[in-house]
């Protein structure tokens, strides 16, 4: 039996592979700590997990920002997920198309990518004319591309689909 119980701020899943029924003091953060601390041999926990379905192209994805409107709050696991045919990308090549942001450490986070995250592209070179007399023109420097995944978090990813950093600019 699987249970979800999210008590004095502190959410686990509960399951009992035992052959008897338990109970499980939640009343107090020390009653419920200490369940979490010494519980029997056929008691798993493990922690909760919020679910974060990208179903429509999106630019500049923060999961940081994402995650609490979500759900999400601490002790909480994340699971993202990106649909087949979906495009996260970025508007510039200084944001990346997908960041994690800063998580409490704890805090698994998995993305199962069955679209597409794709940074920016770089900004092309412009040339510098010198002189109507000399008529050279002198190349400028191109810009680099942009960043797919920014990983300010610890990440497991399941690329089923297209990771893919923008090109440099010509």
């Amino acid at each position: 039996i699987n249970l979800n119980i999210s008590e004095q701020s502190v959410c686990r899943i509960v399951n009992n592979t035992g052959p008897r029924d338990i109970f499980i003091p939640t009343n107090t953060a020390g009653e419920w700590e200490s369940f979490r601390n010494n519980h029997l041999d056929d008691i798993t926990l493990s922690n909760c997990i919020v679910y974060i379905n990208i179903s429509n192209n999106i630019t500049n994805y923060n999961l940081s920002n994402k995650s609490i409107s979500s759900g999400w709050e601490e002790g909480f696991d994340l699971v993202v997920i990106i649909n087949n045919g979906v495009f996260v990308s970025s508007t510039s090549s200084s944001i990346p198309a997908f960041q994690t942001g800063s998580f409490p450490t704890g805090t698994n986070i998995t993305l199962i990518n069955n679209g597409n995250i794709i940074g920016a592209g770089g900004d092309g070179a412009t040339s510098i004319y010198t002189s109507a007399s000399s008529g050279y023109y002198v190349p400028g420097t191109p810009g680099s591309g942009g960043t797919a995944i920014l990983a300010q978090s610890n990440i497991s990813i399941i690329n089923n689909g297209l990771i893919g950093g923008g090109g440099g600019g010509g």
